[in-house]
């Protein structure tokens, strides 16, 4: 009985060795991409990183006083939105009621010639977009979608290439 026993307890413990081993294993004729939600999505414009939830009064003073800025009470939540539109990019952001951090919240990237820090954007077409950041979470005629933990990455299509982009916190 004993010697059933402990041939069951090898048997078993080899099965589990196993089944973990395969788990393991690695096709040597496929190659690992990272899947792009495990990517954070930030933006540089003129030498300045652009990130949802960071700071927007640091961005913004690194970026010039060039832009008209509009600002409001939210009518969701007790705080203040602030629109800072330049020429090329439209920073959003808020402050929630009793702080004076102001954090952006949206980057709209509308100029023509502006891409990611990968290298692609307004102006390319859907498949580049995909060549350089994989399938899309959602992708229509519209355009594509990409999220990572914090930030939602869109690329708007108008005409078969991206018209603008925007980056987006996920709260």
């Amino acid at each position: 009985m004993r010697k059933n026993r402990i041939i069951t307890v090898i048997v078993t413990a080899a099965l589990a060795l196993a089944a973990f081993a395969g788990c393991s294993a690695k096709n040597p004729d496929q190659t690992e991409k990272t899947a792009p939600a495990a990517q954070a999505y930030k933006f540089a414009w003129k030498g300045t990183d652009i990130t949802p939830g960071a700071d927007c009064k640091a961005a913004v003073e690194a970026l010039g006083s060039d832009y008209e800025v509009f600002s409001g009470a939210d009518c969701a939540y007790e705080g203040i939105n602030t629109v800072y539109d330049y020429k090329d990019v439209t920073i959003y952001s808020y402050t929630d009621k009793g702080s004076d951090k102001e954090l952006i919240n949206i980057i709209e990237v509308k100029g023509a010639d502006l891409k990611t820090p990968e290298g692609v954007g307004n102006g390319d077409t859907p498949d580049k977009i995909k060549e350089v950041f994989g399938e899309p979470e959602v992708e229509n005629k519209g355009g594509l979608l990409y999220k990572s933990a914090t930030v939602e990455l869109s690329f708007f299509v108008k005409d078969g290439t991206v018209s603008s982009m925007t980056y987006s916190m996920i709260k």
